[in-house]
């Protein structure tokens, strides 16, 4: 005070304080206060990395940096007055708390009195009464009020806002008041749903607004406001507390909020096993409990975020100690927080891994990767309605259904790794069209929250809510009050949000004219104003094509129930194009002649005759190596001629060779010199699929009943969009980018990605030019190649790694990129190889039939054409050789060299691939000390999840050394799906002892 120390305070971010000061501190004239805030890294003790890390220091958002960030009131007041006033509220009743100065203490009268805050109106007093204050009571005072029939309940439809007057009469004559703004309303969580003043509400929530930027409350105000206008009726305030005035424009606009406290396990790792730390953060969360609990708007609050998944990647002990704090802590902030105003959960994104009134999973590829067909069996699987009388059943919510990130650079790429793939969804790159890539991800994201929507099903589970997570310059950029510019997500919000909502179940983009459109719609009924829809109609139309008129079917609708959702189906038949146009399929709900609910889908309906390929497509000198044999069939039943390709001299009368789907394997890759020669000299080659890669939404932590950050079995996995890179090729004639949008939701997908600048395995120097790519992860450098044309001299290779053959035949799309990749691998010239010095690199591709009972891998699966190959990994590596035992018998023989004795097997996928049934596997074996010997396998036993995909048989001893031995495993429930490490289907595993695998045998077995 006026350069003069007069206080100072060490602990809280949130926590208030009160600083006492001599009068002779104070001028005669003007006085200066100043505060002075230091950065916490001042408090960083010695050996510890960060502040968050002792508990002397704050907690907050960010533990490196400290300031002022939020709004400063001085206010100069009596010595007898009211420190604080808090309501706790329900339906026509109010709890009122009142604490005061030590100069109040004793005998004083409280005049209360309640208005409506629109009109004026007073539904409660004034009532004067005198009151006791006891110091032993925090000098507080609890007064129920009740009966207030006149009181209308606020909810986010009509945020009806009170106002609580409340004046002071001190024991000494002073003078106190203070107004306080609420709302009546209860909120609770049980039996899988929320309940808003007594009703089902479903929760269409967003997250999280810049509240920790501190923007200009004008501008806090437009994004809130954006956010209601889009239907939204939740903001999730992630990472720590907003700031007050960002909850009293909720409560104005009504918008429910989520409070998070400031536990964030990314400013972590805390220590939560230190009971003084424990001790400092129940006191900060219990000051801004006190400071915000009065808002009708704050209704969840939770704990932190992030900190029981951080936990389980760690040691028990930290697990069980981050549980146990987080339990306390809700214990200790829930006797200020009581049901059934309030809902107090542990942590956001929970999982199910403790006890909590709320299931809370982040989806962090929302945006970015993962096929939208498998996001409803993700849901299936964890939404479940649990049964049994002592099941817990807490509503279950994604509170970060990521979204984008922020837009750090305001349109100026910025070099972190998340920002690149972000930057380039925001402005692109060239020839990128950047608009039609926000669009595409806006529709992705809407398209998420309502197949949610029309999941929801209180009978079968708990999914109670949905907030897509953004920084809030995804919805406007940049943050400034003159140009809060909405982007198309929050668009896309909106419409997702409608009351209701008609979803079109899993529709096709690309339709063959003539084709029965036997589309399932869902109705989902979240209105809570309207009450039932009685009688109502669907009707579904199609129009567009060019003169033709539209063709539609309708069907009658029965009641429909709020918080309730009714399946409908309907079919048509689509008609004849004679070329391929673009079409637009329309659902409509009606009632009493009015529209109360659509929803449109843009189509493509292609003519069979000028979509498919056909003979004329593929010249004679096209030959094509597919083991697999999916290719084959298909052009063969095109009445394709095909040449197989099974010997490397073939390649002398060859121009052009295919490499079917899942062909590109260790035999192409062991001859790759003689094909770099083949084209090199003017041959051209197309590779329609790679080695598969497993690229999945990305899950960030283990899930209830196991600690380790594997996916679950049905984690949604592929990729939906391709982004056109360079759409004039051949490849691409006749489409256009919007065809490649969904290219995976209907099947057709790219179920792997070639790593950038990863070219052929070429010793020459070539040209590789990118036709598209894909969007694949947002942590990681996010754009993988999924076609690319690499020039080497006089000839090129065309690596695509879109699945075409399986649905070619449904989708005309396909059909063309086939049609168009037939035509390029013929338009090359004859090589003449006899001017290549260099013989013929020998290779003969191996023949296996899938009706025989039985391979063998004689030289123990290293030889060149085996139909059993062992493959070599960096953490399974072995060598080969030959190998004699004590009786003569000499035999080939793998000897594994890594510390875990694996040697991984691949089974040619013509013998078996993806099915189930009985089989049983030989080898040879010799040990030089008593061993044992497992197989892991696999497997088509569903109840073993993901687990499944090595399935443990019973060991075999190996008692007699030095001599070859017959080991037979037999598994009744093989599936060979490539699902193992390098796409390989069994591993062999010495658990004690040593040994050499030799020839050995898979057979299918009758039972």
């Amino acid at each position: 005070m006026n350069g003069a120390l007069v206080g100072k305070r060490v602990r809280g971010a949130y926590t208030p304080f009160e600083v006492t000061f001599p009068s002779s501190a104070l001028a005669s004239a003007t006085n200066v206060l100043t505060v002075r805030v230091f950065d916490k890294a001042a408090f960083i003790e010695p050996g510890h990395s960060s502040p968050n890390s002792t508990s002397s220091i704050p907690l907050g958002f960010d533990p490196k940096v400290g300031g002022i960030y939020r709004p400063v009131n001085l206010r100069i007041v009596p010595r007898e007055r009211i420190l604080e006033v808090s309501v706790l509220p329900n339906i026509q009743a109010l709890a009122v708390s009142v604490a005061v100065s030590d100069e109040a203490i004793g005998t004083s009268t409280l005049e209360l009195t309640i208005t409506e805050k629109e009109t004026g109106t007073r539904i409660y007093g004034p009532i004067l009464q005198s009151v006791n204050f006891d110091r032993s009571k925090f000098r507080g005072l609890n007064i129920s009020i009740s009966n207030l029939s006149l009181a209308k309940t606020w909810t986010p439809e009509f945020p009806s806002l009170y106002r609580l007057s409340v004046r002071l009469l001190g024991p000494a004559g002073g003078e106190d008041s203070r107004e306080l703004e609420f709302g009546f309303r209860s909120f609770t969580a049980r039996d899988g749903k929320f309940f808003l003043n007594g009703k089902p509400y479903f929760l269409f929530g967003a997250g999280s607004p810049p509240h920790y930027e501190n923007p200009p409350e004008a501008v806090a105000r437009a994004q809130l406001q954006a956010l209601k206008q889009a239907g939204v009726r939740m903001v999730r305030f992630a990472h720590e507390p907003p700031a007050e005035f960002w909850l009293k424009i909720c409560d104005e606009l009504g918008l429910l909020a989520w409070i998070e406290g400031p536990l964030y396990a990314d400013d972590g790792p805390y220590d939560l096993a230190n009971p003084a730390f424990i001790d400092q953060a129940s006191q900060e969360m219990t000051a801004i409990i006190r400071s915000l609990r009065s808002h009708p708007s704050a209704v969840i609050w939770s704990m932190g975020a992030g900190n029981c998944m951080s936990a389980a990647r760690v040691d028990e002990g930290f697990r069980n100690a981050t549980t146990a704090a987080l339990e306390n802590l809700v214990k200790s902030c829930s006797r200020f927080l009581p049901s059934p105003a309030y809902v107090v959960m542990p942590d956001s994104d929970n999982r199910g891994l403790l006890p909590s009134a709320v299931e809370d999973w982040h989806v962090d590829s929302g945006w970015y990767e993962g096929r939208l067909a498998d996001w409803l069996p993700f849901l299936r699987q964890w939404t479940l309605l649990r049964k049994g009388a002592d099941a817990a059943n807490p509503p279950w919510v994604s509170s970060e259904i990521q979204s984008g990130y922020s837009s750090a650079g305001q349109g100026v790429p910025v070099g972190s790794t998340p920002e690149i793939t972000a930057t380039r969804m925001r402005i692109g790159t060239p020839p990128d069209d950047s608009a039609a890539l926000l669009e595409f991800q806006s529709q992705r994201i809407r398209t998420l929250l309502e197949q949610a929507r029309a999941f929801r099903d209180p009978r079968k589970n708990r999914l109670a809510g949905l907030f897509p997570f953004t920084c809030a310059n995804w919805f406007y950029n940049p943050m400034t009050p003159q140009a809060l510019s909405p982007k198309p997500i929050l668009e896309a919000v909106g419409k997702a949000y409608s009351p209701v909502i008609v979803t079109m179940n899993g529709m096709r983009r690309h339709f063959y004219s003539g084709e029965i459109l036997d589309a399932s719609f869902t109705i989902a009924h979240d209105d809570i104003k309207a009450g039932t829809i009685t009688t109502s109609r669907l009707v579904c139309e199609v129009s567009g094509l060019g003169g033709q008129d539209p063709i539609s079917a309708q069907s009658e609708i029965s009641s429909i129930g709020y918080y309730k959702s009714k399946s409908h189906s309907l079919a048509l038949k689509l008609p004849e194009t004679p070329t391929i146009e673009t079409a637009k399929v329309r659902v409509r709900l009606i009632s009493s002649e009015t529209e109360i609910a659509g929803n449109e889908l843009t189509v493509r309906i292609g003519n069979r005759a000028v979509c498919d390929p056909n003979p004329k497509d593929l010249a004679e000198g096209v030959g094509v190596y597919d083991p697999q044999g999916d290719l084959v069939r298909f052009l063969e039943a095109h009445k394709f001629q095909v040449n197989p390709l099974d010997n490397l001299t073939q390649l002398n009368q060859l121009q052009g060779l295919i490499i079917g789907p899942d062909a590109y394997d260790h035999y192409i890759a062991r001859a790759w010199p003689s094909f770099e020669k083949w084209i090199q000299a003017g041959g051209r080659l197309l590779v329609l699929a790679q080695e598969k890669h497993e690229s999945r939404w990305r899950f960030s932590g283990p899930y209830p009943g196991d600690y380790f950050a594997s996916s679950p079995e049905g984690w949604p996995s592929g990729i939906d969009f391709v982004n056109l890179r360079i759409p004039d090729h051949l490849l691409f004639e006749g489409i256009n980018r919007k065809d490649m949008s969904n290219w995976g939701n209907t099947g057709v997908l790219a179920t792997s990605v070639l790593v950038r600048n990863d070219s052929p395995p070429t010793s020459a120097p070539g040209v590789r030019r990118t036709l598209a790519d894909v969007i694949t992860s947002s942590n990681k450098a996010g754009w993988g190649d999924i076609v690319y044309e690499y020039a080497l001299d006089e000839g090129q290779a065309l690596f695509c790694q879109l699945h075409l053959v399986d649905q070619a035949g449904v989708d005309p799309i396909a059909g063309i990129i086939l049609r168009n990749a037939l035509r390029w691998v013929g338009a090359a010239h004859r090589p003449v190889l006899a001017r290549i010095p260099p013989p013929m690199v020998p290779f003969k591709a191996p023949l296996v039939g899938s009706n025989r009972n039985e391979v063998v891998a004689k030289e123990a699966g290293s030889g060149p054409n085996e139909p059993i190959r062992a493959v070599p990994l960096p953490n399974a590596q072995f060598e080969t050789g030959t190998f004699t035992d004590q009786a003569g018998t000499r035999l080939h023989g793998i000897k594994p060299k890594s510390p875990n004795g694996e040697v991984y097997y691949d089974l040619d996928d013509r013998f078996w691939f993806d099915q189930g049934g009985a089989a049983e596997i030989q080898v040879q074996v010799i040990c030089q000390k008593p061993s044992r010997i497992r197989l892991d396998y696999d497997s088509s036993d569903n109840l073993l999840g993901i687990m499944s995909v090595a399935k443990r048989a019973s060991p075999r001893k190996v008692l007699e050394v030095g001599v070859w031995k017959i080991l037979v495993f037999s598994v009744p429930d093989a599936r060979f799906a490539n699902r193992q490490y390098e796409r390989c289907d069994f591993r062999l595993v010495v658990e004690e002892g040593d040994a050499v695998f030799g020839p050995i045998t898979v057979r299918r077995s009758k039972s």
